[in-house]
């Protein structure tokens, strides 16, 4: 009778968390697209790099905070900006791991996948069987974490340094300034006809 309470405890905790991490990731997914885009596809690029940073803002975070409690409301800032952090980086884990198998799947017919409802629901489904797989699921759902850490952190300093231009909108203008030259240049052709 015990063993059957814990194991229905477990089976609805485990049912609330799938739930609550699909409707996390589809909001995130509707409500800050571009941000997201962002950091999931940033975590592609690099991926070494995106994850031993993961690594360090996991393990040095902590640390930083506790340094910073000496001057009392930065270290409990520092603590709160650092809990929020690792609850984004989970479920941008999972966003990632959706798109990356979505990719894999869309490839197989030279498709290309960017980022939709599809990964928020695959996601954390395919997250949640890779934790019924001890070590080696757990190992890659880590890795997925860092990934996801790492990608997210380099966004927020991009975001916090202030916006820079990309590759995309520095080539962008060049381009706007060739289609206004060829429609001015259509323009005057026609009116000389």
């Amino acid at each position: 009778d015990e063993n059957e309470k814990i194991v229905g405890l477990v089976t609805s905790w485990t049912l609330y968390k799938l739930i609550a991490d699909i409707l996390g990731c589809l909001a995130l997914v509707y409500l800050l697209f571009r941000y997201t885009k962002r950091v999931v596809v940033g975590a592609e690029s690099d991926s070494l790099k995106k994850g031993l940073l993961g690594l360090a803002v996991l393990l040095l975070g902590p640390v930083l905070s506790v340094m910073l409690l000496v001057l009392i409301l930065p270290g409990i800032v520092s603590f709160f900006f650092y809990g929020v952090l690792l609850i984004l980086a989970a479920f941008m884990s999972k966003l990632l791991l959706g798109r990356f198998l979505l990719r894999w799947w869309y490839g197989r017919n030279n498709k290309t996948y960017i980022l939709d409802w599809k990964a928020a629901i695959i996601g954390p489904i395919v997250m949640l069987l890779l934790f019924l797989i001890p070590v080696f699921g757990w190992f890659v759902g880590f890795l997925f974490f860092l990934l996801a850490l790492g990608s997210l952190t380099t966004e927020m300093f991009s975001w916090i340094s202030g916006p820079e231009k990309t590759t995309s909108s520095r080539n962008a203008e060049p381009n706007k300034a060739k289609r206004a030259v060829s429609k001015s240049s259509r323009i005057s052709t026609g009116k000389k006809r």
